[in-house]
């Protein structure tokens, strides 16, 4: 009675009886993407979809009863008998009533619809328009849906904007129904006055965050790094209030690359970076030990090593910044030497200070003191004394260490005889003199200790007082200002 064919199933039972008999009416001409949606059936009970010849369309229309009747053991049959996605048992019976008793509007919801989330609520578009009526009658329309917080704006409408508040889960789904009554019959109509078709609304989170990270710069080393000082990225979701951030740096030749990443609930992400160069202008901080004076033990000066000298340096940047001096090497002459230090980092930044280095002559000659005075080395002999001449006393001793000037006096510690008050003549008693003569040798037995280390001009103060008991004389000590 029918073929069956390897072509491809464009139209249905219904498409095929609208196309050829009726005609299309409604609020307006639908849009010009309207097209006729297949609906597939197991034409021969074989469990599969099949893809079948129009004979038996013919057949249908000619002989709707007997066309039935030649599936007696076909029932019910399955299929998309309502084209939203979803196989339906069915009757072979609701085709012949299609047949016999056709609709009078056929109701097309579009879709299925798709948005992303953007938000706490999405709006779309939805376009009814495709619905027909097929002899002219004017359609009423009305929209439902199974999510009870979608709102429409005008359920009437055959083009009404859906409202579909967002959710925490990242696929939202949502089913609306179209439901086409005919509402003003031309006379002599047939058929029913209600058609019902239901479509789908999908609102999915695919969108990543957007990142906007602070703009680059230049940082001086040493200052703060963190975000809070250079500044954080700006993050943005539609739907996720809080995604997850993380940072993360980089080192660079000269600085770190700074990048942000984002990532909402629904596993979106995206990163954007920021590029700071570390700069190193500052110099060291540096600081020296005291200024020092001290003498020498010489006429050549101070050993080097002897000075306590020393300097110190930090750097924010370089943890190690060489330090330098200008010491002398050897020794340090007598006077005023500066000493500068210097701290120089990994850039190049450099810092000075300076330590003061005061170097005295020896105090005293100590040649004078030590081999020109015959209280130290010229009474050697247990019997007689050596005069300040450096002569050979009474018993015949001579002072190895005396005053070896020509002139004998010149360099000695103690005055000649014509410094020395003369006797007493007046006393009559020998012995009386003798302990006079004794007393006025001890009174003026002088030891001049003479300081001179830069000028000879001196002048003297006077005596000190008694002091050391040596061979019978009491060793006064004068007092010199030079």
């Amino acid at each position: 009675m029918f073929r069956f064919t390897t072509a491809p199933v464009f139209c249905s039972a219904l498409a095929l009886l609208l196309s050829q008999q009726l005609a299309m009416a409604g609020d307006g001409p639908p849009p010009p993407d309207c097209e006729m949606r297949p609906i597939l059936g197991d034409v021969n009970c074989d469990g599969l979809f099949n893809n079948f010849d129009i004979d038996a369309f013919v057949l249908a229309l000619t002989f709707p009863e007997q066309f039935a009747l030649s599936f007696p053991g076909c029932d019910p049959m399955n299929g998309d008998a309502n084209a939203d996605g979803v196989l339906n048992n069915f009757d072979i019976d609701p085709f012949v009533e299609l047949i016999v008793n056709q609709p009078r509007v056929s109701a097309d919801p579009g879709g299925p619809y798709s948005a992303e989330c953007s938000g706490e609520s999405i709006q779309l578009a939805i376009d009814g328009r495709c619905s027909r009526s097929i002899d002219g009658a004017d359609m009423q329309y009305a929209w439902t849906s199974n999510c009870p917080d979608l709102i429409f704006s005008d359920p009437g409408s055959p083009t009404p904007m859906v409202t579909v508040p967002s959710t925490a889960a990242c696929t939202q789904e949502c089913v609306i129904t179209l439901t086409v009554t005919a509402i003003s019959p031309p006379a002599g109509g047939t058929g029913t006055n209600v058609n019902q078709r239901a479509t789908r609304i999908t609102i999915t989170d695919t969108a990543p965050p957007t990142v906007t990270p602070p703009a680059n710069l230049v940082a001086e080393c040493g200052t703060p790094m963190d975000t809070a000082a250079l500044g954080n990225a700006t993050i943005v979701d539609a739907c996720d209030p809080d995604p997850q951030v993380v940072v993360l740096d980089t080192p660079t030749e000269n600085g770190f690359v700074r990048r942000w990443t984002a990532t909402d609930a629904c596993g979106n992400s995206a990163s954007a970076e920021q590029v700071v160069v570390v700069a190193d202008t500052r110099a060291p901080v540096i600081e020296c030990s005291a200024n020092v004076e001290l003498t020498a033990p010489s006429d050549d000066g101070m050993p080097a090593e002897e000075i306590p000298i020393s300097a110190g340096a930090g750097d924010d940047c370089d943890p190690n910044p060489v330090l330098t001096d200008n010491r002398p090497k050897g020794m340090f002459p007598i006077g005023l030497t500066p000493v500068t230090f210097t701290a120089t980092d990994a850039a190049g930044n450099a810092a000075t200070c300076i330590v003061n280095v005061m170097i005295n002559a020896p105090t005293g000659n100590t040649n004078g003191n030590t081999n020109g005075n015959g209280n130290s080395n010229g009474n050697n002999n247990g019997g007689g004394n050596t005069n300040s001449n450096g002569n050979s006393n009474s018993n015949g001793n001579s002072n190895s260490s005396g005053n070896s000037n020509s002139g004998g006096n010149s360099n000695s510690g103690v005055p000649d005889d014509s410094t020395r008050p003369p006797a007493n003549t007046n006393s009559s008693d020998p012995a009386a003199d003798d302990g006079d003569q004794a007393q006025r040798d001890r009174r003026f037995q002088e030891e001049y200790v003479v300081s001179v280390m830069r000028t000879p001009m001196c002048a003297p103060l006077g005596f000190a007082g008694f002091g050391l008991m040596l061979a019978g004389f009491a060793l006064q000590r004068r007092a010199w200002r030079c």
